[in-house]
């Protein structure tokens, strides 16, 4: 007969290689219904141009609810349910505490439309094996950034089944993106500094498959803003490899676009390690290029291929 311990370790394994935990944030079932009680005005529409970052620090959350070796983390996405991030990392470092009072302070970013959106926060109970506890969910309406752009010490309340269950105290900070008259980056006065990088990544051309081994089926693009690390984006795979084709985007905060570099590898969809041509560009490099009109670059490590980027850049005002 099995023991306890074999028991239990089937069961994670059978729910880590079937279905088990999602590794990408979803919001329990419960999240829209309980998000509609307090659900911001419906006609607040957000434009296609973003206007600037929020930056959302965590400070504490207090809830009223007594839990078994409370291990928080909270999700957050704008309104509408686009964007969601993950604040407290919880397989990787878990605040774990007897206390109702949890302590997170991390903070994360988000690309904002129109200050009529609104932040929508889900607080959980993480579980290693089993379903993640719904602590509550709360909204907070981004208007009053527009006068008050650094709010410290922000709180609003977490609601539960129509119930106040708790509270959390946030910090938010609102950067605008700086408008320029000039749509040249090198023109214009603001090109070096803090900003959103939009990329985006088209096509790929100019591959001479006789001359590999194999012929890829899929291909796609990885990109990463540093040689070591897990990739920060990655393609969708195109199926036609003669050209390629792709509408993907990465979009990421820029602290220092003079020191911010673009590495880019084209590589078999089915078989990462097997590299097709690949490429390294300062962003400033990739910037520059642009305003003169260029946008293929040429990959190192394949003779004739070729690939086919453009970027957006928008300063922001970080004072």
């Amino acid at each position: 007969m099995a023991t306890c311990w074999q028991q239990l370790f089937s069961f994670r394994f059978l729910r880590k290689f079937f279905g088990g935990t999602p590794k990408t944030p979803t919001w329990t079932n419960d999240s829209d219904s309980e998000l509609s009680r307090n659900a911001l005005p419906s006609d607040t529409v957000a434009s296609s141009e973003k206007i600037g970052m929020v930056r959302v620090t965590i400070q504490a959350i207090n809830i009223k609810e007594k839990l078994y070796n409370p291990r928080p983390f909270v999700r957050f996405r704008l309104q509408g349910g686009r964007g969601t991030s993950e604040l407290g990392e919880p397989e990787d470092r878990t605040l774990s505490t007897k206390s109702n009072h949890w302590l997170l302070d991390t903070s994360r970013d988000v690309f904002v439309h129109s200050l009529q959106e609104g932040l929508e926060f889900e607080v959980l109970n993480y579980h290693r094996v089993g379903d993640h506890g719904s602590v509550g969910h709360a909204t907070l309406p981004l208007e009053f950034l527009r006068h008050e752009p650094h709010k410290v010490g922000e709180e609003v309340t977490i609601w539960k089944k129509g119930v106040a269950s708790g509270t959390m105290l946030l910090n938010v900070f609102y950067y605008p993106v700086i408008a320029s008259e000039e749509d040249s980056f090198e023109k214009t006065s603001n090109r070096l500094g803090t900003g959103i990088v939009t990329l985006h990544v088209h096509e790929a051309k100019g591959f001479g498959w006789e001359t590999y081994s194999r012929k890829a089926e899929a291909l796609s693009v990885v990109l990463r803003l540093e040689w070591s690390g897990p990739p920060n984006h990655e393609t969708a795979p195109s199926y036609f490899v003669e050209p390629a084709f792709w509408k993907s985007t990465f979009e990421f905060f820029c602290n220092d676009n003079r020191s911010t570099t673009i590495i880019a590898k084209l590589v078999d969809f089915n078989e990462k390690s097997s590299v097709f041509g690949h490429l390294s560009l300062s962003l400033t490099e990739l910037l520059m290029a642009q305003a003169d009109g260029q946008e293929w670059w040429p990959l190192s490590g394949s003779q004739d291929g070729q690939l086919r980027m453009s970027v957006e850049w928008r300063p922001l005002q970080m004072d």
